[in-house]
């Protein structure tokens, strides 16, 4: 007679795990796509730093019509924007927006600030992340940063 409630025992072991592994499943997947958005984030924002950082110190690359050809490709400000969030995201001109200028439309001189503002849209991979955010996730960082020298002499804006 111990054998049967031995084999019932082993049965509802088995249905236990049955009924948690998804749940356990789930939160895991959720707690994988919040890392992942967070690890985005500071990614993004860290490539809007490097912007404004790299357009304070080369502000003839503000204006696009009149930038020399060292504003080109990787030594443009939305170049650096991107090459810094590299390693970790691949920002491309389909799934991100930056915005460079000068705050307030003030004049390109030594003291005027700088912001850069970038929008970095990712699909989550999980169906935790498609509850949180939806089929597309988008994070927003802007940073600012004051021109520290004045642009080379005789280059016009």
């Amino acid at each position: 007679m111990n054998t049967p409630k031995r084999q019932w025992q082993r049965g509802q072991s088995f249905v236990e795990v049955a009924i948690s592994l998804p749940i356990i499943l789930l939160i895991l997947g959720g707690l994988f796509d919040i890392g992942r958005g967070v690890l985005i984030l500071i990614a993004v924002e860290s490539a809007a730093g490097e912007g404004a950082v790299y357009a304070t110190v080369h502000p003839e690359c503000l204006t696009a019509d009149h930038a020399p050809t060292i504003c080109q490709d990787s030594e443009s400000i939305a170049g650096r924007v991107r090459a810094e969030g590299r390693p970790v995201i691949n920002m491309d001109e389909t799934n991100s927006v930056i915005t460079v200028g000068v705050k307030n439309g003030a004049e390109i001189t030594a003291g005027s600030t700088v912001f850069v503002n970038v929008i970095y849209t990712y699909t989550p991979l999980t169906p935790i992340g498609h509850l949180l955010w939806g089929d597309v996730a988008q994070v927003e960082a802007q940073a600012e940063q004051e021109i520290l020298s004045p642009p080379p002499p005789g280059y016009q804006y």
